[in-house]
């Protein structure tokens, strides 16, 4: 993982991101942890840093041998379903997305978008606590 993008997980964790990331480590970022929690919180985090993740996606994608649309709807919890993998697709390749997010019209994503974009929001949060688990 960049550490610019660990860094934003940790920023965003706030001063207890240690004891967090070992949390995370050990139960899952669907356990609730400060700051991806909510949707607004978790879609935001993604629109903020989308290039990194969507860069870090691509690279484990490639490393496992699959395409990043595939790899992306293969979460635990995304259903593999055309509407998941078209909205996988809409949040990784348009780039216009962190903009529809951050503006008045954000009702122009859609729930799918939405969920999406949570599940790599905690996916980043899955990984940096891997990490800091591998280093400590």
């Amino acid at each position: 993982m960049n550490a610019t993008l660990y860094n934003a997980v940790t920023e965003r964790l706030g001063e207890d991101f240690e004891t967090d990331l070992e949390d995370v480590a050990n139960h899952g970022a669907n356990s609730g942890f400060t700051g991806f929690i909510y949707t607004r919180e978790t879609c935001g985090f993604f629109a903020d840093n989308r290039d990194m993740i969507v860069k870090h996606v691509r690279d484990m994608a490639e490393y496992l041998g699959e395409d990043s649309v595939s790899f992306v709807a293969g979460f635990r919890c995304l259903t593999d379903d055309f509407e998941t993998r078209e909205a996988v697709a809409s949040v990784l390749y348009d780039r216009t997305w962190p903009n529809r997010w951050n503006s008045d019209n954000s009702d122009d994503v859609t729930d799918d978008e939405c969920s999406v974009a949570n599940a790599l929001a905690w996916f980043t949060l899955e990984e940096a606590a891997q990490e800091y688990a591998d280093n400590n």
